[in-house]
């Protein structure tokens, strides 16, 4: 695949990855490999453009696939000035390019996941580098890949996990446009682990040790993540996954793999781990939350007091929950007892925000407790610093913390606010809320604006009752609008989307946004959401129901003001999406049917 003609070292080929491979693509033509070299560096500038080609290591592996390519073939410069290619550690010195036939998808997969494995376990780069001739430098690349790009050569294997705050909609979603992702390119089999509501399906350890690239899908953390330790990873939302499944495929088979016990990996920043808390957290609260209020409105409605006290003791738990699983996720199990005492305390406050604090403390308490090392004579004692005193420490300070957050926001809650302003904070937050619940279609931020209604619904007071009803029409507005959108334009919209449009609707009636995935989120449907959730609130619409739309129209106090504010999300939606979708073709179309 490549020979000593095709490798340049020490040479300036320019100051940008253009430059860079224009060179390269004329080596492979000058070799006899490439027929058309102008096209093959178009297409590789253009894959250059989606998304850069540097790996760790001050590498690049550019690479494209065109009808004028007459056979797999590589070329490899050693920079004297290097360029740079969009790494994640600086300008690339040492840069390989992978020109394939349209026709050999399999063999581009391949030679490209075996480069990249060379490059990162068996030392190529570094031996690259103290090549003394091109010669040197093509055997060195001609033994790494070995028979990478033969046809009969095994597949390309990828294991991936997704996980949701509920283990509902996305984590399954995403999966199933990964494998359909997988099964358009050919030799990739990809195999996926869902994490979710209904159980884990687990990925066989024979298939993750032979898998070539790892892809975890996850708004939460992810369950047994040092399965892969060592693999080539990528790390992602659900939302990218379902949105580009085929762009993760190819980071994956052309990442490098890591070294856990030599170049370990940094992790995200304090912003990323509160943020992944929260996310876990949310898959704890989401259904108690949900539990709490569903017993509580079916004892209203029957008069079944007992239902109202599990209820009441389901929402209870609500805080200690939220507390201690934002605790464990950022101070590991030290920090579990400290977020449950603050989470006690929370409740007692009836202060979800107090609970987040508490958790969020208990959490930094617990790490940063981990982090004083006793001196070399107490080692004897490390038992009891790591189960006792962390721990007791822990609760003391966020005990502290959640008593003083708790005065605050009670005393916060006592202060006299005129009945207009009221009104209309009201309003803002529905209308921030209902923007909130269409932004992600059932994704993080859905999930915790719904968390923030659900959760006050116990205390079964009227501003909860009213944020609940908000956000119920806003959640029902994207489906009910691409179906209107669907009816009232249908040219606007492909055979696919049409298909999803005729059940969609019934989907939207029963307040299940993810049903408008397939359409996809958008200024039109946030927009529709945030006024749904404006004239919920100020027509005064009220449920006690956590959930189920139209089909719970019995718990609502104004039923009619309700179906107001959907079908004013509805319009506002709906006309937007056609405004959006519409271009002068359309029209020609529609007046000539």
């Amino acid at each position: 695949m490549i020979s000593a003609r095709c490798v340049a070292l020490d040479v300036d080929l320019g100051d940008s990855p253009g430059a860079v491979i224009s060179a390269l693509t004329g080596m492979l033509a000058d070799e006899g490999a490439v027929a058309d070299a102008g096209e093959l560096c178009a297409a590789a500038l253009r894959r250059e453009g989606a998304s850069g080609t540097g790996v760790a290591g001050r590498i690049a592996i550019p690479h494209a696939r065109t009808d004028g390519v007459l056979r797999p073939a590589v070329a490899c410069a050693r920079l004297s000035r290097p360029v740079d290619f969009s790494g994640p550690d600086g300008d690339a010195d040492l840069v390989f390019f992978l020109a394939v036939p349209s026709s050999e998808q399999r063999a581009h997969l391949k030679v490209l996941s075996s480069l990249a494995r060379a490059l990162a376990r068996g030392g190529l780069a570094e031996r690259l580098r103290a090549a003394e001739s091109p010669q040197d430098a093509a055997d060195e690349i001609s033994r790494a890949l070995g028979g990478a790009g033969a046809p009969r050569s095994p597949a390309a294997t990828i294991a991936a996990v997704t996980a949701c705050p509920t283990g509902v909609a996305h984590t399954y979603l995403a999966a199933e446009a990964l494998e359909a992702a997988a099964r358009e390119r050919e030799g990739v089999v990809l195999r996926v682990e869902t994490q979710g509501a209904s159980g884990t399906d687990a990925l066989d350890p024979g298939f993750i040790a032979q898998a070539d690239a790892v892809i975890l899908a996850a708004d939460v953390a992810v369950l047994g993540a040092e399965r892969f330790a060592g693999k080539p990873l990528v790390e992602c939302s659900t939302r990218e996954a379902i949105d580009s499944p085929g762009t993760l495929i190819d980071a994956a088979l052309s990442a490098p793999a890591r070294n856990p016990a030599r170049e370990p990996s940094p992790g995200p920043g304090l912003a990323g781990r509160v943020w992944g808390a929260a996310m876990t957290s949310l898959s704890v609260a989401v259904p108690l939350a949900v539990t709490a209020a569903a017993l509580t409105a079916l004892g209203d409605v029957t008069g079944a007091w007992g239902l109202v006290a599990l209820g009441a003791a389901a929402h209870m738990g609500l805080a200690p929950a939220l507390s201690g699983s934002i605790a464990w996720a950022l101070g590991g199990r030290a920090a579990v007892a400290p977020g449950l005492i603050g989470g006690v305390l929370a409740a007692g406050g009836a202060s979800p925000v107090a609970a987040v604090l508490s958790g969020v403390a208990a959490g930094a308490c617990a790490g940063w407790l981990r982090a004083l090392r006793p001196p070399r004579a107490l080692a004897p004692l490390a038992p009891f610093f790591t189960l006792v005193l962390t721990p007791a420490l822990g609760a003391l300070a966020v005990g502290a913390l959640t008593w003083a957050a708790t005065g605050a926001l009670g005393a916060a809650q006592e202060w006299h606010v005129p009945p207009g302003v009221a009104v209309g904070a009201g309003v803002l937050l529905a209308a921030a809320c209902g923007a909130a619940m269409c932004y992600d279609l059932g994704g993080p931020v859905n999930k915790a604006a719904y968390f923030l209604a659900v959760a006050g619904l116990v205390d079964q007071g009227p501003a909860s009752a009213c944020l609940a009803a908000a956000v119920m029409a806003a959640g029902m507005t994207p489906p009910l609008a691409y179906s209107a959108a669907a009816a009232v334009a249908p040219r606007l919209f492909s055979p696919a989307e049409r298909a999803a449009a005729t059940t969609a609707w019934l989907s939207g009636l029963a307040f299940i946004t993810e049903a408008a995935r397939p359409f996809g989120p958008g200024p039109a449907v946030v927009l529709g959401g945030a006024v749904a959730g404006a004239v919920s609130v100020a027509c005064g619409a009220q449920t006690g129901a956590p959930h189920g739309g139209a089909f719970v129209w019995f718990t609502f106090a104004s039923p009619l003001a309700f179906a107001a504010a959907v079908a004013a999300g509805v319009a506002v939606a709906g006309g937007g999406i056609v405004a959006a979708r519409w271009r002068p073709h359309a029209r020609v179309a529609q007046t000539g049917a």
